[in-house]
């Protein structure tokens, strides 16, 4: 599909197409973040579909949500996906998760989420300047003691981009 299509939201509405007729007597749906990145222009285009906010952390300590975005891919035949762009300057950290990690709670307070502010902070705190280690392990095993177990109810997905 991508070499068939011109931009990101172009290919959420061809998957969002596919999705919805494909449902074979079963309603399912999925949550997608697509981005293309272009090394020359150093722009990021993308389009989400049900996906939380992706953060970019530049080097300078600022962060952006990639708050473009649409409904999961499956709910709507004619969903019309739109796509956003960032541009990426040297040493900024993409950090992409499912809604299962900001949502988590602890066992005995399931109104207390792990939410995107402690995200962020706790993430803020890994990063040093000029390193391109990676912190997904770390930011995991946050997570999994602030909830106070390794099983969740959700999905648990967190993805890390360094683009220097």
């Amino acid at each position: 599909n991508v070499a068939q299509v011109t931009t990101t939201s172009e290919l959420m509405h061809r998957l969002n197409n596919f999705v919805f007729h494909d449902h074979q007597g079963t309603f399912w749906s999925c949550c997608l973040f697509v981005g293309l990145y272009n090394p020359v222009s150093r722009m990021l285009h993308y389009s989400r579909a049900g996906t939380p906010e992706p953060l970019c952390f530049h080097a300078d300590g600022s962060v952006e949500m990639l708050s473009t975005g649409d409904t999961p891919l499956g709910f709507f035949e004619e969903e019309l996906y739109q796509g956003g762009e960032i541009e990426i300057r040297p040493n900024t950290r993409l950090l992409m998760f499912s809604d299962g990690v900001t949502e988590s709670a602890p066992l005995e307070a399931p109104m207390d989420c792990y939410g995107q502010d402690r995200l962020i902070l706790n993430y803020q705190s890994l990063i040093k300047p000029g390193s391109f280690s990676h912190h997904c392990n770390v930011l995991v095993e946050s997570v999994i003691q602030f909830h106070g177990s390794r099983h969740f109810n959700d999905d648990f997905t967190i993805a890390e981009l360094i683009f220097n």
